[in-house]
């Protein structure tokens, strides 16, 4: 028999470890990373198993601050010999800081994600499941890091949350990575995670605004937002790439002075590059400096806008050049 991996579990929280109070609405946190692994008992036949609780919040509270947090202990956790590392969070931005993980980890072992739709109290509350399911990755998974949930393998790079309650809320528009099956991980496809910034960059992101145009939208939201002074923008545009008339004329200046990277609203599929040549459209706004995030969605460009370390244009479309 072979000898168990060590894998750390690191709870920061969410619906997997809220709990209702007796006289009060709704659910709360409650549950430590301990309270988790007591209610999967045979987790102990898995790993030798070490816990932590750095944080207990509703993962729409998370930050780059928090992100930096899970890196150094990361490394810490590794230096000590661990094999493998769980991280359990809120599913409202799991996407978001299993994405941040994946840009900045160098390390040799895996960051498994994992999260819960329905809280310990609900009838088929799926928290235990899936972290049975992410210790098993934690365990079976080369390096890199992965998003484990209602037992499928995601990449984090394409992972969304696509439902506000369903238990397979989570989609990739790529396809998942793998699953498992009777607590096998099986991998669709080869998958390979490299670091593309410098984790350091947590620390001081840049300051980068989201927009999103809507039908019949006068550029409200860009005269906003450079009031604010941000350093760069991203714009959730429509389809492929492309805006009004209207506010192609208002981007226009704004990417001959800021770093302005095009993603899309739709939630799938690359930007165009070289099909539409209609004002607005994605020749037309690439011509005007903007700059295309390939096929990542608007809030993990933002990310990676945010964590890139420069404003410098040559440099962020070889960065975007990745995806």
């Amino acid at each position: 028999m072979s000898e168990l991996k060590n894998i750390h579990i690191c709870a920061l929280g969410g619906t997997i470890a809220m709990t209702a109070d007796a006289g009060e609405a709704g659910v709360s946190l409650s549950l430590t990373s301990d309270d988790l692994v007591a209610a999967v008992p045979s987790l102990g036949g898995l790993a030798r198993l070490t816990t932590h609780t750095p944080a207990q919040l509703a993962s729409s509270n998370l930050t780059f601050s928090h992100a930096k947090m899970v890196v150094d202990l990361a490394v810490k956790i590794e230096s000590q010999g661990c094999d493998g590392i769980v991280i359990t969070q809120g599913t409202d931005t799991l996407e978001e800081m299993a994405f941040i993980l994946s840009l900045v980890w160098s390390g040799s072992i895996p960051i498994v994600f994992t999260a819960a739709m329905r809280h310990p109290a609900t009838a088929g509350a799926d928290g235990p499941a899936n972290l049975l399911a992410a210790v098993q990755v934690a365990t079976q998974a080369e390096r890199g890091v992965y998003v484990v949930i209602n037992n499928e393998v995601h990449d984090p790079s394409w992972v969304q949350k696509c439902h506000t309650s369903d238990l397979n809320a989570f989609k990739s528009a790529c396809g998942t990575i793998g699953a498992i099956t009777e607590g096998k991980v099986e991998f669709a496809r080869e998958y390979s995670s490299k670091p593309l910034v410098n984790k350091d960059n947590i620390v001081n992101p840049v300051k980068t605004g989201l927009l999103s145009p809507a039908f019949d939208d006068t550029p409200w939201q860009l005269e906003a937002a450079l009031e604010q002074g941000f350093d760069a923008l991203v714009i959730a545009s429509f389809g492929g790439g492309h805006v009004s008339e209207i506010w192609a004329d208002a981007l226009r200046p704004v990417a001959a002075k800021m770093p302005v990277v095009l993603a899309s609203r739709v939630g799938g599929g690359r930007i165009f590059t070289s099909t539409y040549g209609y004002k607005g459209a994605e020749i037309d706004l690439i011509n005007a400096g903007l700059i295309p995030a390939g096929r990542l969605d608007a809030r993990k460009a933002r990310i990676v806008l945010s964590l890139a370390g420069t404003v410098e244009k040559s440099a962020l479309k070889k960065l975007f050049q990745a995806f």
